[in-house]
C-alpha cells in the first residue's frame, strides 16, 4: 500500500509541475515588475495611511513608476449582536476599495477594480477599549484591504494586462 501511494504522489508532483504553473510571488516571474511599477497615492486620513504604509511594504512607492495608482476607501460599520437591551456586543466594520491604475505618460486608464474586505471587534466593554478596538478593527481592515489590492495586481500583472 506504501509504495502505491509513492508512486501516485510521483506522478501527482511530475503532472503539476508539467502544468505550467508559476507561483505570483517568485522573483523570476512576470508580476515581479508589480512591486517597483506603481506611483500611490498619497494617504490623507488615519486608515488611508494605515493602507498606504501596509502597501508599501508589499509594494515600492515609485514616483518615476510607469503607472499611477489610485484609490478611494469606504467604510461602514454596523451593530451586531444586540441584546434585548438594545446594547451592541460587536461592531462589524466593512470596507472596500476602488482602484485605478492610470498609465503616467498619457493618463490612459488601465485598469479600474474593487476589492472589498470585512472584520468585526468587541464592544462589550467600556468607551476607552470599544475605541481602541474600533482602531484596532480599522488597522486590521486597511490590512486585509491592501493585502487583496495585492492579490488583485498580481493576478493582472499575470495576465499580462499591465
Amino acid at each position: 500500500m506504501s509504495l502505491y501511494k509513492r508512486i501516485i504522489g510521483f506522478w501527482a508532483l511530475l503532472l503539476l509541475g508539467a502544468c505550467g504553473f508559476e507561483p505570483v510571488y517568485a522573483p523570476s516571474t512576470s508580476t515581479n515588475s508589480v512591486r517597483n511599477n506603481f506611483d500611490l497615492s498619497a494617504p490623507t486620513d488615519r486608515g488611508t495611511y494605515q493602507f498606504y504604509h501596509n502597501l508599501k511594504g508589499q509594494i515600492s512607492d515609485n514616483p518615476q513608476a510607469q503607472y499611477a495608482l489610485s484609490y478611494t476607501i469606504s467604510q461602514s460599520a454596523t451593530n451586531a449582536a444586540t441584546d434585548a437591551d438594545g446594547k451592541s456586543h460587536r461592531g462589524v466594520l466593512k470596507g472596500s476599495l476602488a482602484y485605478r491604475i492610470t498609465r503616467k505618460i498619457n493618463g490612459e486608464t488601465v485598469k479600474t477594480g474593487n476589492v472589498k474586505g470585512f472584520t468585526s471587534y468587541s464592544a462589550l466593554a467600556s468607551s476607552v477599549a470599544s475605541d481602541a478596538a474600533g482602531r484596532d478593527a480599522t488597522k486590521r481592515l486597511m490590512k486585509i484591504l491592501s493585502d487583496n489590492l495585492v492579490d488583485e495586481l498580481m493576478m493582472v500583472a499575470a495576465k499580462g494586462e499591465i
